[in-house]
């Protein structure tokens, strides 16, 4: 709107790739720059009974849609801004092609680092992180280079329990298939009747069911060191999401994620002719809900945080009878390994796998006071990898 007393302006607009505004220090030339889609003497009207300059756009209107809006209040210039409040942060994932940001987290100052269980093997996905204050504006932000291009090699059970405070899903627990998988086959389970008429076709009458439904059956140990570890402990746990109440969601690695619950009994079945007694479960599950949108992610603060502290858990004892050094992990694990290398056995080697079940952000560090200036934020993306590249 260059002139709202008197005229409007029209023209056609191609595609807006970017917007500047010159002229003025720290933004004092203009109180709030927005890029608005709608009719414009909707708009007008607005901006008249909004008191004119004093008018700023909201992005819950319904009269038109808002795609970017500021109103200059750090008086932010080339990247730069002063901050005076506490602030969060907002990570927002965008899958390649889209030119959509779906929010995936909102944390406050004390968060910096974050776990997104909700992408899917086959899609390629860029992260942009924001700084907001406590009142929740904007105050700068930084686009996240790296491109996550995940391959899993393996079907997870997430266990989680969903926030209203975020709306997004926390995983509480994963649990992890990669060994002897048969998933079988999957059905839509919609199964139309057919009524015999006076014609020679018969009259097909649809059904209106369309979720799917199959059965997962892998060994539920890991494989460390070449060796197979399973226990009792994680056979009880994975009978018990029989009765769970938090939301389940299962994914493949094929490119699907689904919100799912048991449709059957759990079974396990133990190998007695080996050693280590390997365990298959044989696990039923339906879909029981639309998992495309759903936010799903783990905090540094939630409980079924999962880092290096894995560590902790592992025992060590000596046989007393052969010297030897024994180290007993808990299950599942994931983190550092040990073993014994050297002529005599006398060294002890610690292996860290790369295999990581979903990208891990480190925002900087805001524990410090939050007053000051700071430039573009520094965040680093820990890429999902395997032990073959």
């Amino acid at each position: 709107m260059l002139d709202w007393t008197r005229t409007s302006v029209r023209y056609t607009q191609d595609a807006i790739t970017s917007v500047m505004i010159d002229g003025g220090e720290n933004g004092a030339g203009c109180d709030c720059i927005s890029v608005i889609q709608g009719n414009g003497d909707t708009i007008l009207n607005e901006l008249r009974a909004g008191g004119g300059a004093t008018f700023e756009p909201s992005w819950n209107s319904e009269t038109y849609q808002l795609y970017m809006t500021a109103n200059f209040t750090y008086n932010i210039e080339g990247g730069i801004g002063t901050v005076s409040t506490n602030r969060g942060f907002r990570i927002y994932r965008q899958e390649e092609g889209s030119s959509e940001l779906k929010v995936i987290a909102k944390t406050s100052s004390l968060v910096t680092r974050l776990k997104d269980f909700g992408i899917v093997s086959g899609k390629s996905y860029r992260y942009h992180l924001f700084a907001y204050d406590n009142n929740g504006a904007l105050m700068s932000s930084v686009e996240i280079e790296k491109t996550i291009s995940p391959r899993f090699k393996n079907y997870s059970l997430l266990a989680t329990e969903y926030s209203e405070e975020d709306e997004a899903y926390h995983v509480v627990k994963q649990y992890i298939f990669e060994y002897n998988i048969s998933q079988g086959s999957v059905s839509n389970n919609n199964s139309p009747s057919l009524t015999a008429n006076f014609t020679r076709y018969p009259t097909r009458m649809g059904s209106v069911q369309n979720y799917d439904s199959g059965t997962l059956q892998a060994l539920i140990g890991i494989v460390s060191d070449n060796n197979y570890y399973d226990s009792i402990e994680l056979e009880r746990e994975l009978k018990d999401l029989s009765t769970t109440t938090y939301t389940l969601f299962m994914r493949d690695m094929e490119g699907h994620i689904r919100m799912v619950h048991t449709n059957g009994a759990i079974t396990m079945e133990p190998n007695l002719k080996t050693r280590q007694m390997q365990k298959k479960i044989s696990l039923p599950w339906v879909e029981i809900g639309d998992a495309s949108e759903a936010t799903i992610i783990q905090l540094s603060t939630d409980v079924g945080w999962r880092v290096d502290d894995d560590v902790l858990g592992v025992d060590f004892d000596v046989d007393l009878t052969t010297g030897q050094l024994i180290a007993k992990y808990p299950l599942p694990y994931g983190g550092t390994t040990f073993a014994l290398s050297g002529e005599n056995k006398e060294v002890l080697i610690a292996r860290t796998p790369k295999v990581m079940a979903a990208p891990t952000f480190e925002l900087p560090d805001s524990s410090e006071k939050d007053e000051g200036k700071f430039g573009i934020l520094t965040v680093k993306v820990i890429k999902n990898t395997t032990d073959e590249d």
